[in-house]
């Protein structure tokens, strides 16, 4: 699988915040803005904060939104900047991988950000 291409610099996250929209779901928030790219990729950008928990629950938090993200990849249509903010309501299940895939894909759905087949 092809590797994910991470917004890095904070004015990369203000721009999105700034410029694009935002859907809530129950257990993130989506920012997505359209990113004048190569027409291949899109970057992501993910954000765990205290609020979340400790240093253990925001990286499991981040580390579960990255793999779906991951299997996801190739739905996703190119040339967009989506900061993905979680929420505690993430961790509170059992099955949070397979939560948070499915309300990725509707998030994604929401910001038509998948690709059309």
């Amino acid at each position: 699988m092809a590797r994910l291409v991470a917004l890095r610099a904070a004015a990369d996250f203000q721009r999105v915040r700034a410029t694009g929209q935002t859907w809530r779901g129950r257990g993130m928030t989506l920012n997505a803005a359209p990113w004048p790219g190569d027409g291949t990729s899109f970057r992501i950008g993910l954000i765990a904060s205290r609020r979340v928990g400790g240093a253990v629950e925001r990286n499991r938090a981040r580390r579960i939104l990255r793999e779906a993200l991951r299997h996801l990849a190739p739905d996703v249509a190119p040339d967009w900047d989506l900061v993905f903010v979680a929420h505690p309501a993430l961790l509170s299940s059992k099955a949070a991988y397979r939560d948070a895939r499915d309300e990725i894909v509707w998030l994604l759905s929401k910001a038509r950000a998948l690709r059309k087949t």
